[in-house]
């Protein structure tokens, strides 16, 4: 497998995160005169825009999908790999999607802390590096730390036949972590709820 499909197949999944993340950071500020208005589920909103973001990168999917059909690297046994990918990408989405939205209202400037924590993620996760490539302990378990790491390896997995499976015990914590946060985000919005209006 080239660079150029490793890197694809991992820039994916994090470029969509990314997005979501940026994006409920600033969806109820942006709709501010809405929110102060319309007495509406505010997970109405977040939810909108957040699956709204992953049909944009749902393109960038459906593309190099196709690309890894057609170049041979995707086998019919990774296919069950990609759709876990696809599930935990969206519950993740939408419960740190949620969580960032009070963020967001509460502390008008964290879209920017996200960048940079966001750009943090992205070298601290193997995307444009092997996983193999790291040999030092400490800096190995702090990238197996970044949720991330086993999302790009659950695509991967799913889109390259000579992936390797991802560790059982990272997709163990990545399925804990994206169902903690959506309970964390929900019950947040639900916490705030009638607050957020008068916070904008």
């Amino acid at each position: 497998v080239g660079f150029g499909v490793f890197l694809i197949t991992g820039l994916v999944p994090y470029l969509a995160l990314n997005d979501v993340i940026l994006r409920s950071a600033r969806v109820i500020r942006a709709n501010a005169n809405l929110v102060q208005r319309v007495r509406l589920p505010l997970e109405v909103m977040v939810v909108a825009d957040i699956l709204g973001t992953l049909m944009h990168h749902a393109t960038a999917v459906v593309l190099m999908v196709l690309y890894c059909l057609w170049a041979g690297h995707l086998a019919v046994g990774g296919l069950g790999w990609l759709l876990a990918g696809v599930a935990l990408l969206l519950v993740l989405a939408v419960g740190v999607g949620l969580l960032v939205s009070v963020l967001g209202v509460a502390l008008p400037d964290i879209p920017e802390v996200l960048g940079l924590g966001l750009q943090l993620a992205l070298y601290g996760a193997p995307i444009i590096y092997p996983l193999s490539f790291v040999k030092q302990d400490v800096l190995l378990a702090l990238i197996q730390a970044n949720p991330i790491t086993p999302l790009v390896g659950v695509f991967r997995a799913g889109l390259l036949d000579v992936a390797a499976p991802p560790a059982a015990a990272g997709v163990a914590y990545l399925i804990i972590l994206a169902a903690a946060l959506f309970v964390v985000g929900s019950a947040a919005v639900e916490r705030y709820r009638t607050t957020i209006p008068d916070l904008l």
